[in-house]
């Protein structure tokens, strides 16, 4: 493939130059359509939507499209072998209509057999890649070793840390998104012209869900990093369930590179604030072997990993409020009403004491039954509240009046 520095297109190129457009390939996905540039084999225009791009979008594409001739030569190599990157901004008139990016190589296709047996020449993605080997097999692919799946794991991981040290924010992290080449064992980004120099407007990526970025905040480095170490435990093992795929990290532990760079996963994944997670370049440094990388004073590698569970934890109840012990007095007072003594508690249909009577099978009214049986003993009735007292009283006065009425009644007429 070329690069940038030697496509034959200016970096703002009108759409009339492109030449003529072969019939649209592939899915569009957010943009218009992807045509093949007849005039310019090894070419495509990506055409966008009119509403996708946002104003300062020109500006940027410009500076992606700039880029490559700002880099050192290992970097431009690395992403013109690994990288689908923008090389001319599309204008009609005054308006970006979209860009001009390089095919992927012919060695990322293969035949995979569908769900109907028809074997097909399709490109691989890190969905085949991140598949158990019984898997690949129903596809009619071969299942990649783990030293083949270190390999490919380290193009992930040398791109990642590309973007990184150019302060780019890919975001992007599909499994769809990233084509790979059992052949040469490399790795294939596409749509890296969403790339952002900083952060970026939310980005769904289905597979890797990250709590610590949530749906609507801006995507940044730290949830690059995050992605990025998914992608590598998921390609590692063979599982796009992000808990198993970390798991299953300390099932090949017999790899001594597996060693040195699960601690840094690890770290990356389980950082309990997204901003102290590790470099890329330390995943890279640890794979190589030219750094320790960062390790944990944790246990074992598990599946349990903290702060990026999908599942939601339930809400936490909040306790009782404790209760309130009556004020200290001074000196007792002395009883308003007399004494009387408490029933002890009563045990409801069991051993432990309850707080009321249980319901009668019929439901009409609470029937107490007692531990005791039929011959417990009577307890004295508790006392009456001064409320019930004063009714009592008022009550016995009335009927104290009538009396007295009737009485001098019978008396006058006789």
């Amino acid at each position: 493939m070329t690069t940038s520095r030697t496509a034959p297109f200016p970096p703002v190129v009108s759409r009339a130059q492109l030449g003529p457009l072969g019939v649209p390939i592939g899915s569009p996905g957010q943009c218009k359509a992807v045509y093949p540039l007849l005039g310019k084999p090894g070419y495509l225009f990506k055409e966008y939507r009119p509403t996708q791009l946002k104003p300062a979008d020109p500006l940027r594409l410009d500076r992606l499209v700039r880029l490559p001739g700002q880099m050192t030569t290992a970097d431009r190599e690395l992403l013109e072998q690994s990288v689908s990157w923008p090389v001319a901004r599309v204008v009609e008139g005054a308006t970006t209509v979209g860009v001009v990016i390089p095919t992927a190589p012919r060695q990322v296709y293969a035949k995979i057999v569908d769900a109907y047996g028809e074997a097909a020449d399709v490109p691989l993605v890190l969905t085949h890649l991140a598949s158990q080997d019984d898997q690949l097999a129903r596809k009619g692919l071969a299942a990649p070793s783990l030293a083949q799946r270190l390999t490919l794991c380290g193009g992930l991981i040398d791109v990642g840390d590309l973007f990184e040290r150019h302060s780019l924010v890919y975001g992007d992290w599909g499994y769809k998104n990233i084509f790979w080449s059992a052949e040469r064992l490399s790795v294939y980004f596409i749509d890296t012209d969403a790339c952002s120099f900083g952060p970026q407007p939310w980005v769904e990526s289905y597979g890797f869900e990250d709590l610590q970025t949530r749906q609507g905040q801006m995507v940044d480095t730290y949830t690059d990093r995050f992605r990025c170490a998914i992608a590598v435990a998921a390609c590692l093992t063979g599982d796009r369930n992000q808990h198993k795929a970390m798991g299953a990290l300390g099932g090949l532990m017999h790899d001594e590179r597996v060693q040195r760079i699960a601690p840094v996963l690890r770290c990356i994944v389980e950082a309990r604030s997204r901003t102290t997670r590790p470099a890329i370049a330390e995943v890279r440094g640890a794979l190589r072997g030219t750094t320790q990388g960062t390790t944990l004073s944790a246990g074992p590698l598990s599946s349990t990993i903290v702060g990026w569970d999908p599942v939601e934890p339930p809400p936490r109840r909040k306790p009782a409020p404790p209760r309130r012990s009556p004020p200290a007095r001074s000196s007792p007072r002395p009883p308003t009403e007399p004494t009387v003594p408490i029933p002890p508690a009563r045990v409801y249909g069991g051993s432990a004491p309850s707080s009321a009577p249980t319901r009668s099978s019929t439901g009409s009214a609470p029937s107490l039954q007692a531990a005791g049986g039929a011959g417990e003993t009577r307890q004295p009735l508790p006392p009456l509240t001064r409320g019930e007292s004063a009714i009592a009283a008022a009550v016995g006065l009335f009927l104290l009046g009538v009396l007295i009425g009737i009485i001098l009644l019978i008396i006058h007429f006789v």
